[in-house]
């Protein structure tokens, strides 16, 4: 969308640009929506984001690959797309992709409880999820190193 990339045009313009790509939601929106997330621009997280409100082949893949981002705002919005998408399934599928000493860090409304076991609280952080039976391991490496 060549449209996103002309500063010429106020940037609230463009945003309102890319939400009607998203209203559309049809085959041609998941394209330019892929586009966007693809060329990694300022616009990404609300391209992902909107790519979390349709459900069409091909945007799951892609927010999982986005899992792996260096950014954390694209990380967040893959995050929440497909949690959008898939619900708990997206939470399992998550935490079978996370490295076993990563964690999910969750804001204040958020929560995992009594969505899943394939991720739990890490013991005395708010917040903090860590793939199920990582604890033990984790407490090990922490005496052995402390």
């Amino acid at each position: 969308m060549a449209l996103l990339a002309d500063t010429k045009i106020p940037i609230d313009q463009r945003e309102a640009a890319l939400a009607d790509v998203v209203k559309a939601a049809d085959d041609a929106a998941v394209e330019k929506l892929t586009a966007v997330v693809l060329a990694k621009s300022y616009f990404t997280p609300a391209a992902i984001e909107g790519l979390g409100r349709i459900d069409k082949p091909g945007v799951e893949p892609l927010l999982v690959r986005n899992l792996d981002a260096q950014d954390s705002q694209i990380v967040a919005a893959s995050l929440r797309s497909l949690g959008r998408l898939r619900g708990s399934a997206a939470i399992d599928r998550i935490a079978k992709t996370m490295a076993p000493d990563g964690a999910i860090v969750l804001g204040a409304a958020e929560t995992i409880i009594g969505l899943t076991e394939s991720l739990r609280s890490v013991q005395g952080e708010r917040g903090i999820y860590e793939p199920t039976g990582v604890s033990a391991e984790r407490a090990a490496q922490q005496v052995a190193v402390g």
